[in-house]
């Protein structure tokens, strides 16, 4: 009898290994994170647990707004904020990596805080999340753009006066796309913020807790079994 239901059950664990092995996330996220650390994070945690990662790169503004309809199961490398928390179910925290004011290496802004950059056209991206004293303060000439690439552009063309990007972003950028231009931009101390990264999964898609669950167990295996230390050795951008 027992080996009657052992027949019985094998073909039910062996499916149920198939369809895990077959279950795909598709999550947007901005093209800057091709190549990056949370790209690669993202995959290797996800593989931990069954899944394979479907990514499409887009502006951010899209992605976000795939995310939140549900037309994908989540966005990959997000910053929180109460307002995205509404649509957005987050994971656990994936890495860390600094904010900081860009400008001319020939500047002469003095900057220590946010007040400093009163006065100032500061570059910033569409749909980001920056400090309240920062968005908030009307004396910061802000303008934005869709795309980091473009605030390097108007900094080089003098048309803003500094930007605020993610440092390890701009400075990977510079060296790889833009080396003639890699010692005329610099990163201003100290940083803005550190940022904090995860992976957002929509609300729009009933599964979404699961997925969020799931991702979070193959972050902590990852973790566990020294992938995540190896990846993060590699000096990748976020």
């Amino acid at each position: 009898m027992r080996v009657f239901r052992w027949l019985l059950i094998l073909p039910l664990m062996i499916l149920a290994r198939q369809a895990l092995a077959d279950t795909t996330v598709t999550l947007a996220t901005d093209y800057e994170k091709q190549g990056g650390f949370l790209l690669e994070i993202t995959n290797e945690a996800f593989k931990r647990v069954g899944y394979k990662v479907d990514v499409t790169f887009e502006p951010w503004s899209r992605a976000m707004r795939s995310a939140y309809s549900g037309t994908v199961d989540g966005l990959l490398g997000c910053l929180y904020s109460d307002r995205r928390a509404q649509k957005l179910v987050y994971s656990e925290m994936i890495a860390q990596s600094p904010y900081v004011v860009f400008t001319l290496k020939t500047s002469t802004i003095a900057y220590r805080t946010i007040s400093d950059l009163r006065s100032y056209r500061v570059g910033l991206i569409l749909d980001s999340t920056y400090p309240d004293d920062l968005s908030n303060d009307p004396n910061i000439k802000k303008e934005y753009v869709p795309h980091y690439e473009q605030n390097i552009k108007k900094l080089l063309l003098g048309r803003i006066d500094a930007f605020v990007e993610k440092k390890f972003v701009v400075l990977d950028y510079l060296k790889n796309h833009d080396q003639e231009n890699s010692t005329r931009v610099v990163a201003l101390d100290p940083p803005l913020l550190m940022n904090k990264f995860y992976n957002a999964f929509s609300r729009a898609n009933p599964n979404s807790a699961q997925l969020r669950q799931d991702f979070d167990l193959g972050l902590a295996r990852l973790k566990d079994d020294g992938g995540y230390a190896a990846i993060m050795a590699k000096g990748l951008h976020e």
